[in-house]
């Protein structure tokens, strides 16, 4: 069994490595077999670009054949593909302003700052809790000081009747310029003599002051920043063998084998086409219509809807059942099946509209 497995393993490899690849630029990564519940079973699994997704799938064989036995898609299962991938970011701005007050910093910082570095993309936000303000001392100065002052009724413009320096506000101020001017004359003949004087004298004297203090502010900045990574798709496509399903037939109680063994020979050949008609007729819910997925002839009161995985492209199911049969199946359970899951529904024909039909999502 093994040596067969491996056989169908490695034609059904070239198979797929020979025809789908031809079709569509996808990498098969691994081809596996394995057996479960007495079933051999084909996994493929292929790495497919988000490009080349749509191509794949309208391209992807839903049925082969390995050494004569049939293989139809049981399931797709699809991982992978683009991710985000998030960091946190921070920074900081300094600042020497003249006002240590929250509105002037918050109107001279930005309240957000792009961030663009790597592939990532982001904003950095201001973090008001984090402002810190240190007072700078920016030094001294020296300033001129000025005082004007003016004397009267002085009898000559002589500096020696000014005085040299002169006291205010306990700053000591000297003596820089004197402006005479004459207020009164005398006549020595024809001539007109100053006999009085006014002078105007301006004192001087420097200060040393403090410069204004500024402040330096520092302001945090945090943010996340997303960059988006490309990755291919993986798809595990599981394969399973088509098998027949072999005729049923429901059991019964002793007086129906009477019954049948007395209809004799023409009896037996109208059971048997009963039996085989069919009489159940499936659908599956596609682009806003009911699309036929097959007929079957239902012999027991089980219906598995996993023999048309392959054509469902939803799990939205119609399941029509002709007049003949829901009068037998009146009042009794029928079960439907798929994936392992399985749907209970009680047959009453005075409930529903002709043809029977029972809608399921499942």
């Amino acid at each position: 069994m093994q040596d067969k497995l491996k056989k169908i393993g490695i034609i059904s490899l070239s198979l797929i490595t020979l025809l789908p690849m031809s079709c569509f630029a996808s990498v098969l990564t691994n081809v596996e077999n394995y057996k479960e519940n007495g079933t051999e079973y084909i996994k493929k699994t292929y790495s497919i670009s988000a490009e080349e997704e749509d191509n794949f799938l309208s391209n992807l064989d839903t049925n082969f054949k390995v050494n004569n036995i049939e293989y139809q898609i049981l399931s797709k299962a699809k991982t992978g593909g683009d991710s985000t991938k998030q960091i946190d970011i921070s920074t900081t701005r300094n600042a020497e302003l003249n006002s240590n007050k929250l509105d002037d910093i918050l109107n001279y910082f930005p309240t957000e700052i792009e961030y663009n570095e790597n592939g990532y993309i982001g904003k950095y936000k201001i973090d008001v809790n984090s402002i810190k303000v240190e007072n700078h001392f920016n030094g001294y100065k020296d300033v001129l000081l000025e005082e004007t002052k003016t004397y009267e009724n002085i009898d000559k413009n002589d500096l020696d009747n000014i005085p040299k320096q002169i006291e205010n506000n306990g700053e000591t101020f000297d003596l820089i310029t004197t402006n005479w001017e004459v207020v009164e004359n005398i006549k020595i003949g024809d001539n007109d003599v100053p006999s009085k004087y006014k002078a105007i004298c301006k004192y001087a004297t420097t200060q040393k002051i403090q410069n204004p203090i500024t402040y330096n502010i520092t302001a945090q900045y945090k943010g996340i920043a997303e960059k988006t990574i490309k990755e291919n798709y993986n798809y595990v496509v599981t394969y399973k063998p088509i098998i027949e399903d072999e005729p049923q037939e429901e059991k019964s109680d002793k007086k129906d084998y009477t019954a049948v063994g007395a209809v004799g020979t023409t009896g037996i050949i109208l059971v048997l086409l009963f039996l085989k008609k069919k009489n159940v007729t499936i659908y599956n819910y596609e682009n806003k219509d009911w699309k036929e997925l097959g007929k079957i002839s239902l012999s027991n009161q089980t219906i598995n809807l996993d023999r048309y995985h392959y054509k469902a492209k939803t799990n939205r199911y119609r399941i029509v059942l002709d007049n003949k049969i829901v009068d037998k199946l009146d009042g009794k359970i029928l079960k439907i099946q798929r994936n392992g899951r399985c749907s209970k529904q009680l047959i009453n024909k005075k409930n529903n509209i002709t043809p029977y039909r029972i809608d399921i999502v499942i």
